[in-house]
């Protein structure tokens, strides 16, 4: 099995994956760093078919077939069907800020793929030691975390769950990755991104 269906699996039965590592002052969390943690994938480079995609569901497989067959700059903003309640997406407008929350998810994976502008993500494990903010909702299945999981963003030091997005780039977010979207690199701008949503299993 997988790792991204893996992953979705046992989310749905354990509220948050609990790691163990010891805390110190680049770490408050106690997070494990060596963890895997997403990477930046320009868009048009993806092979659904390939070996990059190969650990997801078949849901996100279609998402990104959906991205790169559609006119992202046409779309209207709001929600764009694309498989019903398996795979949608959101288009999105909005100014980057020098500010930021942190955010996770259940059931659904994220594609964030930018259309123009640029902004910063940063993205850490989902771990117990993450204090959250505010508590899981099934509805709308999120739940937030306090900023200060993040320091190095803040500092904007190099780190690798500091990743910087561009037009035509994407990133995928499972439910093990604690994400904050929308930060400004450098001048707070203007960007277009598309959030797609796919289902971890069907």
């Amino acid at each position: 099995m997988n790792r991204a269906l893996l992953t979705c699996l046992l989310l749905a039965v354990f509220p948050i994956l609990g790691r163990s590592a010891s805390a110190d002052q680049n770490n408050p969390t106690g997070k494990e760093e060596s963890m895997t943690l997403p990477v930046v994938y320009n868009l048009a480079q993806l092979d659904i078919n390939g070996p990059v995609l190969a650990s997801y569901p078949e849901t996100v497989r279609r998402g990104i077939e959906w991205l790169q067959s559609t006119d992202l700059v046409a779309l209207p903003l709001g929600r764009q069907e694309i498989d019903g309640d398996k795979v949608y997406a959101n288009v999105q407008e909005y100014e980057t800020k020098e500010t930021f929350g942190i955010e996770a998810h259940r059931r659904y994976i994220d594609i964030q793929m930018l259309v123009f502008g640029k902004e910063i993500l940063g993205v850490i494990p989902v771990s117990d030691d993450l204090p959250v903010t505010t508590p899981y909702s099934d509805k709308d299945d999120y739940l937030l975390f306090d900023p200060v999981a993040m320091p190095f963003l803040k500092q904007g030091a190099e780190h690798p769950g500091r990743l910087i997005l561009g037009p035509g780039q994407c990133v995928i977010f499972t439910p093990s990755d604690a994400h904050a979207p929308g930060l400004a690199a450098g001048q707070p701008e203007k960007v277009r991104k598309i959030v797609v949503k796919c289902l971890c299993a069907e």
